[in-house]
């Protein structure tokens, strides 16, 4: 009878994206069980609970044959003004609403069970969540979905197909996006903890690990990030040996949508998140960028007049953001490297197969020429530094 009926025939709803967004919140449960691909610890029923309790639903349970709501139910509002129908609406109320949220939230974090309002059973001898992962052998199953992206905007695709059909809107996928990169900073997930000793003589550093002092310290690719008060580094989580510890890292960047609100007395803004008035609000290492009619913000994308936020909100940005490190020059014909030194003594390289830096390498100090040798091997250096 249901694909008899013409609305169900009919494509014409297909681009309505208010068509069909508010299901059943049985329905709902079993989705994204099966999105997120439970898997069930040694082939255990799955045994959910009170459902009826928590959400408003349970099998088996209905008093009617007509389940759990009327067929031609209306909410007062706007759906009523059209005259239309939303049956499944009848169930939505704050206590079913908030009751599936901390289900879905237990269950990502814990598996399936009662632990913050999860929808399984107890996992373990009473009722201490904390001591989860002692009892994780009690779980009755968990979720096993990993993205097979591993950035940001492919991760949001994959879930935004499996949970929602790529129905999400613009403004919500931006702050999806956001905070999945803000807790890839802040939790250490998807980064490598800063690690390793202060060695001078230190080569080739791998990303996060070892203190250094120059770019040619660090790995093929990679640069030394400089920092006095413990900035982020990208790429990196941790303390490391100290706030004014360098580490080696790789200089690509990705943009960040521009979100979050409005908040004059916020602090510790991260980049492109949250408008600012004053660097004082921003995090450690980031300024506020002021701007009038939707200037480009370093490091940041939505900058338009047609973006979500307004065009003269300001926002935190790195002023380190290197728009062409994506895209970085290459020391060419066979990679060979100069060695040099900055004003305040400190080593670096510059390409050798670049002749206005080959030659320029030291205007700062005088080229000693009887230990210039062959550039392929980066033995070139400079004689003005104290026990050079």
């Amino acid at each position: 009878a249901v694909l008899l009926d013409a609305e169900a025939r009919s494509p014409i709803l297909d681009g309505d994206p208010n068509f069909g967004q508010f299901r059943a919140p049985l329905l709902k449960v079993v989705h994204v069980m099966r999105s997120m691909e439970l898997h069930a610890n040694e082939r255990r029923e799955v045994d959910m609970e009170d459902l009826a309790f928590k959400i408003g639903m349970e099998p088996y349970r209905a008093e009617t044959v007509f389940s759990y709501f009327l067929p031609d139910f209306t909410p007062d509002g706007p759906i009523e003004e059209a005259k239309l129908v939303a049956p499944e609406t009848q169930l939505l109320n704050p206590v079913h609403l908030l009751s599936q949220l901390n289900g879905f939230s237990s269950l990502v974090r814990y598996g399936l069970t009662e632990c913050l309002g999860g929808f399984g059973t107890r996992a373990g001898p009473g009722n201490n969540c904390g001591d989860v992962d002692e009892h994780r052998h009690r779980v009755d199953a968990q979720l096993a979905w990993r993205p097979s992206a591993n950035d940001t905007a492919g991760i949001v695709d994959e879930l935004g197909v499996l949970l929602t059909a790529g129905r999400v809107s613009l403004a919500t996928r931006r702050l999806i996006e956001s905070a999945h990169m803000e807790t890839v900073r802040t939790s250490g997930w998807g980064v490598t903890p800063l690690s390793g000793e202060d060695d001078d003589e230190a080569t080739g550093l791998t990303a996060c690990t070892g203190e250094c002092d120059a770019d040619w310290q660090c790995a093929d690719g990679l640069k030394c990030f400089q920092r006095s008060n413990g900035e982020t580094i990208p790429g990196c989580a941790g303390e490391g040996g100290g706030p004014d510890w360098d580490y080696c890292h790789e200089p690509v960047w990705t943009l960040i949508p521009l979100s979050g609100g409005n908040n004059g007395g916020a602090t510790g803004l991260t980049a492109c998140v949250g408008e600012c008035d004053e660097d004082k609000q921003c995090a450690v290492g980031l300024k506020c960028f002021q701007r009038q009619d939707g200037e480009p913000i370093p490091g940041c994308s939505g900058h338009t007049r047609q973006a979500v936020v307004p065009a003269d909100w300001d926002y935190c940005y790195d002023p380190n953001y290197d728009p062409n490190s994506a895209e970085k020059k290459q020391c060419a014909a066979d990679g060979s490297w100069y060695s040099s030194v900055d004003e305040n003594c400190k080593d670096k390289r510059v390409c050798a197969s670049d002749e206005d830096l080959f030659y320029g390498a030291c205007p700062w100090a005088v080229p000693d020429p009887t230990k210039k040798e062959d550039a392929s091997y980066g033995g070139a250096v400079c004689n003005a530094c104290p026990g050079r």
